[in-house]
């Protein structure tokens, strides 16, 4: 039996790098957990947040729509160029 990791304990414990490996996981609503709570816990610092932008290529639309809504809020131009293509290409 396959246990869902629990992102918002791990959340609360406060340390991203314990997050990062939940990025890469198969299960894609566990990629877009592990990025918003990457999010809160950075205060949306941009420098934190710089290495996690990969995410805006997930192969999955919901995750990749999830990170360029969260960058875009960080006013990150890279983000408007990722939501341009997803409305393009889907």
């Amino acid at each position: 039996m396959f246990f869902k990791p629990d992102i918002e304990k791990i959340k609360k414990d406060g340390k991203i790098e314990k997050l990062i490996p939940h990025l890469k996981h198969r299960n894609a609503g566990i990629r877009e957990e592990a990025l918003r709570a990457i999010f809160d816990l950075s205060d949306y610092n941009p420098e934190i947040l710089q290495p996690y932008r990969f995410m805006m290529k997930d192969k999955k639309f919901d995750v990749r729509i999830r990170a360029a809504l969260l960058y875009g809020r960080l006013g990150d131009e890279g983000a408007l160029d990722n939501m341009l293509e997803i409305i393009a290409h889907g």
